[in-house]
């Protein structure tokens, strides 16, 4: 089981090894309380050396990409493609955005309030999957978890359209859309220690959480939560 360090409040310290007593992160000394998570996911390789069935598949990937590069956020550009876990096969994907198309200034009001504003490329993949269901079956599924079995991809590029190395599971509100929609998995390219002693500093590692396993980091590390 993972057992991460918390703060005396009940804040997560990011669930990383600690440094002299203190987290790397944010240089914050947790107290000794910890959370039994979940069964341990294990960490992947670098990502050129890990076997296909340790990253997303490559079209998943690509079509995340391409969802990001459509974004019109100045501060942060994401894609989000999900797919089918089994298949690989791409159903849909969305990118981060302001409402009814509404334009991203770019000003320091703008980035301090976009992950309030925006609709985050989680919810309008999500939204497009249930499209597309809806147009090639008959009927959805009676059941509310109608994207049961299906995986999605996150990515973060730079702009050079380049996949950027990100921290783990943060945002709640996503993480709640993916938990109570019923994807099975979520899919993030993160930092990775292993990259960094390589001498690889901007290089990530895939790493795949299950849906709970994404929401409750989330709930743990999601900094907007009250504690």
């Amino acid at each position: 089981m993972v057992r991460v360090k918390v703060h005396a409040d009940g804040g997560a310290c990011h669930g990383t090894p600690l440094v002299d007593g203190r987290c790397p992160k944010c240089g914050v000394v947790p107290d000794m309380q910890s959370i039994e998570l979940w069964p341990d996911t294990p960490r992947r390789d670098l990502t050129d050396l890990v076997p296909p069935a340790s990253r997303p598949p490559a079209d998943a990937i690509e079509w995340a990409i391409a969802a990001a590069t459509q974004s019109g956020c100045q501060k942060s550009r994401r894609g989000v493609a999900i797919f089918g876990g089994a298949t690989g096969e791409v159903i849909a994907n969305g990118t981060n955005h302001r409402p009814l198309g509404g334009l991203c200034s770019g000003t320091e009001m703008c980035k301090a309030t976009c992950r309030f504003i925006c609709v985050h490329a989680e919810v309008m993949a999500i939204r497009r999957a249930l499209v597309v269901l809806a147009r090639s079956e008959s009927a959805l599924t009676r059941d509310w978890h109608h994207l049961r079995g299906l995986d999605a991809v996150h990515v973060k590029i730079d702009q050079h359209q380049q996949k950027v190395a990100g921290d783990g599971p943060s945002c709640l509100s996503c993480a709640r859309e993916v938990l109570d929609i019923g994807l099975a998995g979520f899919w993030l390219f993160e930092e990775s220690e292993a990259a960094e002693a390589f001498g690889m500093p901007h290089a990530g590692v895939w790493r795949r959480y299950t849906a709970e396993e994404f929401f409750r980091l989330s709930l743990l590390t999601d900094k907007d939560l009250p504690r």
